[in-house]
């Protein structure tokens, strides 16, 4: 269904709290903590987890660190929501997002789609959606055996705890 889909298939589970999503094929040490409190001062619909890291997508940040576009690497495309601005900063998302349960009230769709697509569809609504940028934290892929196996051997070569405890 994918994530935008698998979320609005349960809407009925959430509470009046913003809850977080975590994708299931992310391990990283990012301070949940901060971010939710974080989300809650910003009071936006949602706020994403980013990092400056190799992808072929990138969500595109004002200064205010609001999304306002995504840049599509592998199709060379950029697109913008609400803003003219030539200057802003590129993250990759990193899987991890604060929601706050108005996102049902602004949006209602059912079968699969993506909540990205959905962000860029809230946004040029007027909604809000901020960064959060977590370089500091640690943060792996493990969505293959492939990717696994890097990550089990990046852990065994070094003195980190992955998981920050």
């Amino acid at each position: 269904m994918e994530t935008g889909g698998g979320i609005f298939n349960v809407k009925w589970f959430f509470d009046k709290s913003p809850f977080i999503v975590y994708n299931v094929d992310i391990i990283s040490s990012i301070d949940l903590k901060s971010m939710y409190e974080f989300h809650l001062k910003t009071r936006t619909i949602a706020t994403l987890a980013v990092r400056n890291r190799v992808s072929n997508k990138l969500l595109l940040f004002n200064k205010l660190q609001e999304l306002v576009g995504i840049e599509d690497l592998k199709n060379n495309t950029i697109k913008m929501i609400n803003s003219e601005e030539n200057d802003f900063d590129r993250y990759a998302f990193s899987g991890i997002h604060i929601i706050s349960p108005k996102i049902f009230e602004l949006y209602d769709r059912k079968g699969s789609f993506s909540i990205i697509d959905t962000y860029m569809e809230l946004i040029s609504k007027g909604a809000k959606i901020n960064a959060f940028n977590h370089n500091e934290s640690n943060w792996f892929d493990i969505g293959t055996n492939e990717k696994l196996k890097l990550v089990e051997n990046y852990i065994k070569n070094n003195t980190i705890n992955v998981l920050g405890n």
